[in-house]
């Protein structure tokens, strides 16, 4: 699970999860996320959140891509 903490206070917002889908895996032994905002298209309008992913058989690892806004109505946030 991934804890979101608001910056300006360093307040505990919540905590989410990246879980098997319709179009992605789940996450298991991430060593690596980043969250880079802006607009990257339909999908990523309001911002992008990455993790790598480290177990993925029977391929490589890979990367998960999540639109900030699914984790932002994940947590209650506006």
């Amino acid at each position: 699970a991934y804890t979101v903490y608001r910056l300006s206070d360093d307040s505990y917002v919540g905590r989410f999860r990246i879980a098997a889908g319709s179009t992605i895996g789940a996450t298991e032994e991430t060593d690596g996320i980043d969250f880079i905002p802006g607009d990257f298209g339909p999908a990523y309008p309001g911002g992008l959140f990455v993790a790598q992913d480290g177990y993925n058989p029977p391929k490589a690892q890979n990367f998960k891509f999540v639109a900030w806004a699914d984790i932002k109505a994940a947590l209650g946030i506006q």
